[in-house]
């Protein structure tokens, strides 16, 4: 299905286009780039699609308005077969309430602790 809504999504003119599952904020850049280098596979999920009408706006493009249009499917890979589980693991996250337990002034200077993003 991923690699559908892909093809669909370039239809609608966008350069690229990237296919996420629902568990990825596909606002939050840390999880898409994570989506995209765990779940995709460059030589299986790119589709490259060369010779389509391209944005008249776009300075890549031939003087005929002809460009290439890409798409990533970083959706989770479907089961082996219709009706088994998924073998897929989702992300690896550490529980909030383990989190709240963690305490890293001893180890990290504070004005080193205030640069890090909390989320």
């Amino acid at each position: 299905m991923g690699r559908e809504a892909a093809v669909a999504a370039l239809s609608c003119s966008p350069k690229h286009a990237f296919v996420f599952d629902d568990d990825v904020d596909i606002f939050d850049e840390r999880e898409a780039l994570w989506a995209i280098s765990t779940r995709s596979q460059w030589d299986r999920d790119l589709i490259v699609c060369p010779g389509l009408r391209a944005h008249p706006l776009d300075p890549s493009v031939s003087v005929h308005g002809v460009g290439t249009k890409a798409a990533l499917d970083c959706t989770r890979p479907a089961p082996p077969e219709p009706g088994l589980r998924q073998f897929y693991s989702p992300a690896n996250r550490i529980p909030d309430h383990v989190m709240e337990q963690v305490k890293l002034e001893p180890f990290i200077p504070p004005e080193v602790l205030q640069a890090i993003p909390t989320r």
